[in-house]
């Protein structure tokens, strides 16, 4: 992993780069028929925790946390 092979400088410099692109390159939700892919990486000891929102067509807006159940947004 490239962590392992950085200084803790470039290191932190890397993350605030991805943090920073994540913040500001990807839609707050995907969209009907459209897909989206999100690389990252942490800690090996780290549990991330991924939320995805989903919206319909009808502009109805779904959640769904890790591999939980689907939850629509009122």
């Amino acid at each position: 992993m490239a962590g392992q092979h950085l200084g803790p400088v470039a290191q932190a410099k890397v993350q605030q780069h991805i943090s920073a692109s994540m913040a500001t390159e990807f839609d707050p939700a995907v969209g009907g028929q459209k897909q989206c892919a999100v690389v990252f990486y942490t800690d090996p000891e780290a549990v991330p925790t991924v939320s995805i929102a989903f919206d319909e067509e009808n502009g109805a807006r779904w959640t769904r946390t890790d591999d939980g159940q689907l939850a629509r947004v009122p």
